[in-house]
């Protein structure tokens, strides 16, 4: 039936975006120990990781935002309510990077180290760039720390 293969597909697509949302977000810890993490999902699928991230990070209050359709999630340590933005312009909506004074003491280093992680475990004679793009998407690396 085409109708149920269409269904089965588009269900496909979207499981497969919510699975590299959870492994591709990044987060950004702000100067009030929040973690704020920023997300460009074809489909709109932050409602369906909100409860992995609530599972995950109990102990810790974040938002997800999605830029693509200007809403997030705020979790407070003990419930998630969405949230809108009223400048979906500011900078760290758009490029997903906050400001420097804005960001918690220890961010950049932190920042600084997983960028150094990321390079020190690269094997340039087994670079395989098409492969890289399979495995993790150009769209997803506009705001991954390690490419930025």
């Amino acid at each position: 039936n085409p109708v149920t293969l269409a269904v089965t597909q588009l269900g496909r697509k979207v499981s497969g975006e919510r699975h590299r949302i959870l492994q591709f977000i990044r987060f950004q810890k702000l100067a009030d120990g929040t973690y704020f993490g920023i997300i460009e999902p074809l489909y709109n699928v932050l409602s369906l990781t909100i409860r992995h991230f609530q599972d995950r990070f109990a102990d810790q209050h974040w938002i997800i935002y999605d830029a693509r359709r200007h809403f997030g999630y705020y979790y407070d340590g003990i419930q998630v309510n969405e949230i809108a933005f009223t400048n979906v312009h500011q900078p760290a909506l758009v490029t997903g990077k906050v400001d420097e004074n804005l960001l918690d003491r220890e961010e950049r280093l932190y920042q600084t180290l997983w960028k150094n992680y990321f390079h020190s475990i690269c094997i340039r004679e087994r670079l395989n760039p098409v492969k890289h793009k399979k495995d993790m998407p150009v769209r997803y690396w506009k705001f991954l720390t390690e490419k930025n």
